[in-house]
């Protein structure tokens, strides 16, 4: 290993683009479509179109910043050529690894959870089976992290047709059935308030919408590869819009089928919403195939994270955020050594403690301020003249009232989260804090 070998770059305009719509398409539909349906009824499927529109903004601020810095480490790197602070520089970068080792260790519980309904406990650990489970599911994707971009990029796209493709036999089912409701009915289902589109539903879509805005979080992983990925000035924001389009198109016609095909109460108050939904459209299917799909959708989010995760250290260990041990990268497979090891340990970790539900809480909060940072350092960099990093590269732009935009989206969403998040998520910046500190110590010391 050595720190002078450079990360491979492999990954295109499809490839990048299917990982973009694997890790938000996740598994988190299954259950989130059954939510916004409880609060919005009948029109659920304008809160994903009103959930698309306040993410596109901040999308758009990404695809700018990665088309002018193209390097791992994408949101610490924005912040850094913006406001050259490497405190900061340091704070939004722990604040987007704290993320993504969150996400992992919750879709590993959640794999565990598909996993034991679609096979049971055939080796009779009982208490011991979803630790198990957990532990091999890490094992198997770091190891297949750590083999490279392109086997990751395989898998990940497997993952990304699986995953899609039963929604798409779901909406395809439901199409017929499309049209046999009223699609504007707007209200929560529990108390029957529903009525049609007016002024005082606006709030119950929104309200809507702050839920499914989480639909949408993943495009921001693809700047983290950015070495990895070719003609990544133009690749990236492509793959960005393409995929937050496809994410959206999926979960209209997914909301707008499951309401026409089961009842929007049924739907609010059940656990599995989507498997009530198969269960009526193809009677004739087993819904195990439902639970074979969130397996693959929660490989593709765990997979997903974890390449981001140990892209994001190899980047702040190459530009001197944290000890250069994190940008080795090894000679064979190009692959960052270290910071794989260390994203799987911390997410084993998260993941096995009773932190998990604590951390998780945060998560919400956490990608938000990434979202406020990143929003901030493009007016930042676009007020100030800062130039790109390779000025013969094509540099995507966007008006600058779109970052405005997307940074009023964040705040409101900021707004509405609980007071227990906010507690939580700054405890894990105080913690990020006493890591800088010990950081730069040992570089002084060094």
């Amino acid at each position: 290993m050595g720190e002078d070998v450079n990360l491979e770059r492999s990954l295109g305009l499809g490839s990048l683009t299917a990982s973009g719509v694997g890790v938000m398409i996740g598994a988190g539909i299954y259950v989130l479509i059954g939510e916004i349906i409880g609060l919005v009824g009948g029109g659920a499927w304008l809160a994903f179109v009103a959930a698309a529109l306040a993410a596109l903004p901040t999308g758009l601020a990404y695809a700018e910043l990665a088309s002018r810095y193209p390097r791992a480490a994408g949101e610490a790197v924005f912040v850094d050529r913006a406001f050259g602070r490497p405190l900061l520089t340091f704070i939004v970068g722990f604040v987007v690894l704290s993320s993504g080792v969150t996400s992992v260790a919750a879709v590993s519980h959640g794999f565990a959870a598909y996993l034991g309904d679609l096979i049971g406990d055939p080796l009779g650990l009982e208490a011991l089976a979803a630790p198990l489970a957990i532990v091999l599911f890490l094992v198997g994707l770091s190891a297949l992290n750590h083999r490279g971009i392109a086997a990751s990029t395989r898998l990940n796209a497997i993952c990304t047709v699986a995953s899609v493709a039963g929604l798409v036999i779901l909406i395809g089912a439901g199409i017929p059935r499309w049209g046999s409701v009223d699609l504007w009915t707007i209200g929560a289902v529990a108390d029957g308030s529903g009525a049609g589109v007016g002024q005082g539903s606006l709030a119950v879509i929104l309200g809507g919408a702050a839920l499914a805005f989480y639909a949408f979080v993943g495009f921001e992983d693809l700047c983290n590869v950015a070495e990895e990925v070719q003609a990544p000035s133009r690749t990236i924001p492509r793959a960005i819009l393409l995929s937050m389009a496809i994410a959206a198109v999926v979960y209209v016609g997914v909301a707008i089928t499951a309401v026409s095909a089961v009842p929007a109460v049924e739907l609010a108050s059940s656990p599995v919403p989507l498997v009530r939904v198969w269960e009526r459209l193809l009677p004739g299917l087993s819904s195990a195939w439902l639970a074979l799909v969130a397996l693959f959708a929660t490989t593709n989010t765990a997979l997903v994270n974890l390449i981001m995760g140990s892209r994001v250290l190899y980047g702040m260990g190459r530009d001197g955020w944290i000890p250069a041990l994190f940008a080795r990268v090894d000679r064979r497979r190009s692959t960052p050594t270290v910071g794989v090891l260390a994203v799987f340990a911390l997410s084993l970790a998260v993941a096995l403690t009773g932190f998990l539900q604590v951390l998780a809480q945060a998560t919400n909060l956490l990608i938000l301020v990434a979202f406020v940072a990143v929003d901030l350092a493009l007016l930042v960099v676009r007020l100030r003249g800062v130039a790109a990093d390779d000025p013969a590269a094509p540099v995507f732009r966007v008006p600058l009232f779109v970052p405005a935009l997307g940074l009023c989206a964040d705040l409101y969403l900021l707004a509405l989260l609980p007071a227990g998040a906010y507690l939580r998520g700054a405890v894990l910046l105080a913690l990020g804090g006493v890591l800088y500190v010990i950081a730069r110590r040992a570089r002084s010391e060094a």
